[in-house]
């Protein structure tokens, strides 16, 4: 069994089945150790990758393009339907106002989109760049792969759930639906 990167198996790292030529480019992966990063991998994807990353682009954009126009689809009634915990509870559920966040920063109003849904803004800006990755896996055909020990990447859930929760708890507590 190869140990990849840092010892642990499954992990790529140094030169294993991905190495090589095509078409006169080195495919071998690049290791990279960045501060708290274990280790980022530049290396090529399998197969899938393309259409996999290709799709995601297409669905993001499409997403997007749905937020860009949803002030005038909601008045035509051609909008998804309402959140269901909504629905059945009467509380907004942790991403409840997403969309309509969405749709407040492409007006530029990001007081009213951080009112809407605290993180709004922020995916926005992170959908942008998550778009631009998509595109290029798919083009390309390589990925970035990022590598935390355990111990970080145990520590960046407790981060993202507590960002969530707290996310929820304004809404719930202060700013509303």
């Amino acid at each position: 069994m190869s140990t990849g990167l840092a010892g642990r198996p499954g992990r790529p790292g140094g030169r294993g089945r991905a190495a090589g030529k095509l078409g006169g480019v080195s495919t071998a992966p690049r290791v990279w150790r960045i501060g708290a990063v274990e280790g980022v991998v530049y290396a090529p994807g399998d197969s899938t990758d393309r259409w996999l990353h290709g799709g995601l682009a297409a669905l993001l954009g499409a997403w997007l393009l749905y937020t860009r126009f949803f002030a005038t689809l909601s008045r035509s009634h051609l909008v998804l339907p309402a959140c269901p915990f909504l629905l059945i509870t009467g509380h907004p559920c942790p991403f409840c106002g997403g969309t309509r966040s969405y749709a407040a920063t492409w007006d530029g109003n990001l007081g009213v989109a951080f009112r809407l849904y605290p993180f709004g803004p922020l995916l926005f800006l992170m959908t942008f760049a998550l778009i631009a990755y998509a595109l290029w896996v798919a083009v390309t055909g390589r990925r970035v792969f990022v590598f935390l020990s355990r111990r970080r990447e145990a520590g960046l859930a407790g981060l993202v759930a507590g960002a969530l929760l707290m996310s929820w708890m304004l809404k719930l507590f202060w700013l509303g639906n």
